[in-house]
């Protein structure tokens, strides 16, 4: 294809196909030059179009693989679609630490009498409610706590599976530990204080 100037000076471009012949004794050529302008505009809004999903799509990921929260997304049988870096680091869910796989039950990585409460709990998302939770855990006899999030995922109208999120939160919950012990032990040197001054002399 060839960029043609039409009379009007606007530019398009033509698709040229020619072939010899013979015409009235003479060697001839037939010359067929086609629009094709709209195709070509067309072609290049599918070419940006994809261009800009693909780069929404990086920008996604991006985000995905590096924020500091695991991700898991399930679905509505409760198998594993994809789940980030940091769920595999970080999110807890049994005691054996087995490392997530695409296509698992998400039940094959949660300690036996933690799954009755989940099932539960999944029977709640599915029925479009977003759950918010902490649990605390013991790694090496050390305290640790999660922050979970599960939120049901919607194919149009339809429940189809469920995401959830999880987030350590032991430094937060070790700080307010701490804040707490400090007012405890001021509370107290106040009590003892107040009784002081009111002992007779």
């Amino acid at each position: 294809n060839v960029i043609h100037r039409k009379k009007n000076g606007e530019e398009i471009n033509v698709k040229i196909e020619s072939s010899l012949m013979e015409f009235n004794g003479y060697q001839a050529k037939l010359v067929l030059a086609t629009d094709i302008t709209p195709q070509i505009k067309s072609q290049l809004e599918i070419e940006k179009s994809n261009y800009k999903v693909k780069q929404s799509e990086l920008n996604l990921r991006a985000i995905f693989d590096n924020t500091n929260e695991g991700f898991v997304l399930l679905d509505i049988d409760s198998r594993i679609i994809v789940f980030n870096p940091k769920a595999r680091e970080s999110l807890i869910f049994g005691k054996d630490k087995t490392a997530f796989e695409t296509g698992r039950y998400i039940f094959d990585f949660v300690e036996a009498p933690l799954r009755p409460g989940f099932k539960e709990l999944i029977k709640r998302v599915h029925a479009g409610e977003v759950i918010d939770y902490e649990r605390e855990y013991f790694v090496n006899t050390k305290a640790q706590w999660v922050n979970f999030t599960l939120t049901p995922v919607l194919e149009g109208s339809v429940i189809a599976g469920m995401f959830i999120t999880g987030r350590d939160i032991t430094d937060y919950k070790n700080y307010v530990q701490t804040i707490d012990q400090q007012n405890k032990r001021f509370r107290e040197i106040s009590w003892i204080h107040s009784h002081l001054v009111r002992a007779p002399l």
